[in-house]
């Protein structure tokens, strides 16, 4: 049976934490009943799969061609492309193929991004809609477009993830954009927030130390996987949930303790 190549990356951890992180996931967020979005591009989206499925068997030169033509994105490293078109944009689903593969940088990619999925359970869960109005909404998937960019940003220096692979990039971002947010109210708050000084110094600069510290010292924490997923479901959550939810100081006042117990700063 077929399969991706391996990730050339930088990471330390062993297969086995992989696979309990992998597991641990699975077991504990697959089932929570979370809406699953592709934003308010879903038409297109699925209208391009078969083009983009039988553009990876092309040669080399013409799939990056039709890549930047049709599709518009500029590939860095074509293999890794190609691999994620025909292994992995359509999987339904990557952690268990993943752990049959034995493959830990895929493991490790796939099950930190479906932690911040978990925020979307403020706003819709088990088929309930608990906010209609995307006024109400675009907060929590501005929180959980943070905690995605912090994992990116992470995963990016250990060689895990490329973000110059816009096509890549892409499909992550477009699963936590809210089909109801027409006025891009999300991007808004998001961006208000990048701009601000203090949050991008003090909160942001701050959760990403403690996720990067947590994460590269994993085996010397004794392999604490429930540390690493709590960092990032709660102590992140609640942090930018003040942030956005009109209790800044709080969240201020949050960060600064933690970074005075753990020496972050």
């Amino acid at each position: 049976m077929s399969r991706p190549s391996k990730i050339k990356s930088k990471l330390n951890w062993e297969l086995k934490t992989a696979i309990e992180l992998g597991e641990y996931i699975f077991n504990n967020f697959y089932f929570l009943e979370i809406s699953r979005f592709w934003g308010d591009e879903s038409k297109e989206f699925e209208k391009s799969k078969k083009f983009l499925k039988l553009a990876s068997s092309l040669e080399s030169n013409s799939f990056k061609e039709f890549l930047l033509k049709e599709q518009g994105y500029e590939i860095q490293d074509l293999e890794r492309v190609r691999d994620f078109i025909r292994f992995e944009m359509f999987e339904e689903d990557h952690i268990t193929t993943a752990i049959k593969n034995e493959d830990i940088e895929r493991i490790i990619f796939y099950s930190l991004l479906e932690i911040p999925k978990k925020t979307l359970i403020n706003v819709e869960s088990n088929d309930e809609v608990i906010l209609e109005k995307p006024v109400e909404r675009a907060p929590y998937f501005a929180i959980m477009a943070i905690q995605t960019e912090i994992i990116l940003q992470l995963l990016a220096t250990l060689d895990v993830y490329d973000n110059k692979e816009l096509i890549i990039k892409s499909w992550v971002i477009n699963q936590i954009v809210d089909p109801l947010d027409k006025n891009r109210l999300t991007g808004e708050i998001y961006n208000k927030a990048m701009k601000d000084e203090r949050f991008f110094e003090e909160i942001y600069s701050g959760l990403y130390i403690l996720l990067e510290k947590t994460f590269l010292n994993l085996e010397k924490l004794g392999g604490d996987i429930e540390l690493l997923i709590k960092i990032i479901d709660e102590t992140f959550f609640i942090i930018l949930s003040n942030y956005f939810l009109d209790q800044k100081e709080s969240a201020f006042t949050l960060m600064k303790q933690i970074n005075d117990e753990l020496n972050l700063t």
